[in-house]
């Protein structure tokens, strides 16, 4: 895997439920690539740091993929930008606000457009891989960052999943 690929996991336990129900889709987690064995990720109560992936995901079902229409400088600009933003905090607030809409979704009840940004430098684990290509010119969804899930990311036309990097132990 090389530098601006992406990890998505199939996380166990509660909160990945919850965010698996959310964004409708098999995955929920998902980390930036920034060397042959190490990513970048958001994570709830660690904030962004440097994860070894192949340690990390041992005992969970994780897939790379890549995003075609990032050129090899753009890729490598991203994890760039991923490692810079090492130390960050985790942004609780926004994820609940992503779990609001879809029950006030779920339920029929529209809210008023918002256009939440990334401002306050918080970040969660698909909202930091959403705004730092977007940072490069590579939007995943016609969502802002702070409202796209790991499944939407995953599920976008210009990202492709490496079958040759993964595993799925004790999914």
């Amino acid at each position: 895997m090389r530098p601006g690929d992406l990890i998505l996991v199939r996380g166990r336990g509660l909160f990945a439920y919850l965010i698996r129900q959310t964004g409708g889709g098999h995955w929920s987690h998902i980390e930036i690539v920034v060397s042959p064995t190490e990513s970048v990720a958001a994570m709830q109560g660690a904030g962004i740091r440097r994860c070894n992936f192949s340690e990390a995901f041992k005992d969970e079902e994780w897939r790379g993929a890549r995003v075609l229409m990032a050129s090899d400088s753009q890729a490598k600009a991203v994890a760039n930008l991923a490692v810079d933003m090492i130390g960050g905090k985790y942004d609780t607030r926004a994820i609940l606000g992503v779990w609001l809409r879809f029950i006030l979704k779920r339920l029929d009840i529209r809210l008023a457009a918002g256009n939440p940004t990334q401002e306050n430098k918080k970040f969660f684990c698909s909202e930091l891989v959403a705004y730092l290509f977007a940072q490069q010119g590579c939007s995943f969804t016609s969502n802002t960052p702070a409202l796209t899930t790991p499944s939407e990311i995953a599920e976008a036309k210009i990202v492709a999943e490496l079958p040759d990097h993964g595993g799925s132990h004790g999914a």
